[in-house]
């Protein structure tokens, strides 16, 4: 099987799609260190379209709320049916692909093998509250547009940029949402 990584499809992304950048600047500011080496299978384009309800169960790892905002800045909602749509055009892009985390039956094949998937989700487990139903992010969205936002874990200004330092602001996001 040909293989890939998260960041050699990264770098051969357009960057003239709108969403696609705000996506990959998203990535860019809120997946973790060693991103880029993710494996993939090269073949994943097989997964490009799948039903609707498979969609509503695929999470992808980049925060959900977030996500919506990429396709709707100024939404302060979002229904289930757009949410649908959204997660099929992410699905049309291979660097989009390459960030779905499941369902399993999906996000196997995609990262190639059982042990790249867990790799991948070892790597976002800190993250993964942020990886919200289609349904939570929309109810999230409506509640409180502004209350919900993943921190940028990329910012070494403030304290250096550790992964200590990473993993503290993605819990203070999380107590100002548990709020």
């Amino acid at each position: 099987m040909e293989r890939t990584t998260l960041g050699e499809v990264f770098d051969s992304s357009p960057s003239d799609v709108p969403v696609l950048a705000k996506l990959l600047q998203l990535a860019c500011d809120t997946l973790p260190d060693g991103w880029r080496e993710w494996s993939l299978a090269s073949n994943s384009s097989a997964f490009a379209t799948v039903d609707e309800k498979t969609r509503q169960r695929i999470r992808f790892a980049l925060p959900t709320v977030d996500i919506i905002r990429a396709f709707a800045p100024t939404a302060s909602s979002a229904s289930l049916v757009e949410c649908s749509e959204y997660c099929a055009q992410m699905l049309q892009w291979p660097f989009c692909r390459g960030l779905v985390l499941t369902p399993k039956s999906l996000a196997v094949p995609i990262h190639g093998s059982q042990e790249q998937l867990s790799v991948v989700l070892r790597a976002t487990e800190k993250m993964q509250p942020f990886f919200l139903s289609w349904a939570d992010a929309a109810s999230l969205l409506e509640e409180d547009r502004d209350s919900f936002s993943m921190p940028d874990l990329t910012d070494s200004r403030a304290d250096g940029g550790s992964t200590e330092s990473r993993l503290l602001n993605i819990e203070r996001a999380l107590e100002k949402l548990l709020q």
